[in-house]
């Protein structure tokens, strides 16, 4: 069995998809049926989500929140706009974090490379490649290219070991401030995890008035 930090150890990708199990299987969110969507929220909430005051009184951090006023600044000017477009967003497991992080000093030495026109020196994954391809048996541009062929290929080939990506998808829990998104990532993902976003209408957005900042995303 390959190890946890191998690309495609067993034990690592078990370990991701049981985040993403988990992450995906929490309590269902708003919708339609069960919540009031962004653009009318009388029977949720009272006039006073309206207000000057509405971030104190319905705040999620409490004392006027950078995060709270910037969540009412949305949730007012949606105000019987149904059709307003509101960015949300949503922390997901980064299910190719591993791979990821193998894969960025190949891209860097590509990079490099093309940059300045040779590789970078006192490099690991350089000097194998010339180990692998010595300049006794090719040409001096030969050798570059064979390098360069070979590390497209590691690229491709780790690339395809990947996973496809979360999205967001109907009856999700979304956030329509990023940083809220950031936090639960930190909090409830162990820092492993990428923001998506994606714009969508006031009226597929839908709360039951627990969070200002948490909604229901059920697009009709």
């Amino acid at each position: 069995m390959a190890g946890d930090g191998e690309i495609g150890g067993d034990m690592n990708w078990y370990r991701l998809a049981i985040e993403k199990e988990d992450y995906e299987g929490n309590h269902t969110a708003p919708t339609i049926d069960s919540g009031s969507p962004m653009h009318d929220l009388s029977d949720t909430y009272s006039d006073d989500i309206y207000s000057f005051d509405a971030a104190r009184l319905y705040g999620h951090y409490g004392r006027n929140h950078p995060l709270d006023l910037m969540a009412i600044l949305v949730i007012q000017s949606a105000r019987n706009r149904p059709n307003q477009s509101v960015k949300i967003y949503r922390a997901v497991p980064d299910l190719n974090f591993e791979i990821d992080r193998l894969i960025k000093p190949l891209l860097d030495a590509i990079y490099y490379y093309h940059k300045f026109k040779f590789w970078p020196m006192n490099n690991t994954i350089i000097h194998q490649l010339r180990e692998k391809y010595p300049i006794e048996q090719h040409t001096y541009n030969e050798q570059q290219e064979l390098m360069l062929q070979d590390i497209k290929k590691q690229i491709e080939d780790m690339e395809e070991k990947g996973q496809k990506a979360i999205t967001i998808n109907p009856t999700d829990w979304v956030t329509i401030n990023r940083d809220y998104a950031k936090e639960h990532g930190e909090s409830q993902l162990g820092g492993r995890y990428k923001i998506i976003s994606k714009t969508v209408r006031a009226s597929e957005l839908f709360t039951t008035g627990d969070s200002i900042q948490e909604w229901g995303y059920n697009p009709q």
